[in-house]
């Protein structure tokens, strides 16, 4: 029997390669959680299979398969836009916890980053502004020895998290849009991943300024680095890889005339991609 490879054969060959990838997915998952578990990326690729199924059934015009693949693809879609199974977690926990090797070794990178140029500032008190849980204390704990430390965060479960784990250290929710502390206060404020998320990032800024007496330490994504890794790893696929709660974009260079806009002393900045580390010293 001769096999006619035309392009709709290919199509077909195509369409079935993404239907065995969802599933093997799925179990590649399953086994690692040692329970059934249906992954984001499942309905990722269950939206690229019901794609290449309408078209080869438009190209064919089966209207069974077009009307059963149209209302296929609005589950799988809306699956995706629901996105209840790990919501609960805020992205910077999930970004932490993340079993990807090469995420991690770029996650431990920025907080080794983060970490020395820590140590080589000579401070007495600091504050964490948004401080994310408890993973850079984590990291910097044994720097903060004899400090006065205090971090905040807008949200109660990333305080209670803390908390949770560290008892040493003050942790307070509050409005983080307005700092309830006087000028020059802290020899030390840390302020990382912030910047991007906010709809009037100078007026932090010189919030965050005006609480500091000698440095502020910042981090923004390095763009257009940081949307293009996340596409590669299939975060935010359809969007092309950008967070969707990312509302200010930064390169190396931009980052850095935007703090000049707003401060004229000493300026350092580091390059730990996917993210930018400005250094402002007053």
């Amino acid at each position: 029997m001769n096999i006619k490879f035309d392009y709709l054969v290919l199509l077909g060959l195509l369409w079935q390669f993404f239907f065995f990838l969802r599933f093997l997915v799925q179990w590649f998952e399953s086994e690692k959680n040692k329970k059934v578990v249906i992954p984001k990326i499942f309905w990722h690729f269950s939206v690229i299979w019901a794609c290449i199924i309408l078209v080869y059934s438009i190209l064919r015009w089966d209207i069974v398969f077009i009307l059963w693949t149209i209302f296929s693809m609005f589950i799988y879609i809306r699956n995706l836009v629901l996105g209840s199974w790990d919501d609960v977690l805020s992205t910077n926990h999930k970004k932490h916890k993340t079993k990807n090797p090469l995420k991690k070794y770029f996650i431990n990178k920025f907080n080794n980053k983060i970490y020395d140029i820590v140590k080589s500032i000579n401070f007495g008190n600091m504050i964490d502004v948004w401080c994310w849980e408890w993973f850079l204390l984590k990291k910097l704990k044994p720097l903060l020895y004899w400090k006065k430390v205090i971090w905040i965060d807008y949200e109660a479960t990333a305080v209670e998290h803390a908390k949770s784990q560290n008892n040493e250290i003050e942790f307070f929710q509050w409005d983080v849009t307005k700092l309830n502390y006087q000028k020059d206060q802290f020899d030390l404020v840390i302020c990382l991943e912030v910047l991007e998320h906010l709809e009037n990032p100078n007026v932090w800024l010189q919030e965050l300024l005006r609480v500091g007496n000698k440095h502020l330490i910042l981090s923004v994504p390095n763009e257009p680095v940081f949307t293009i890794m996340r596409f590669l790893s299939l975060n935010n696929f359809f969007q092309l890889g950008k967070h969707p709660e990312h509302l200010n974009l930064w390169n190396a260079k931009s980052f850095e005339i935007f703090i000049r806009s707003n401060f004229d002393g000493k300026l350092t900045i580091y390059k730990s991609n996917p993210w930018i580390i400005a250094v402002l010293e007053k």
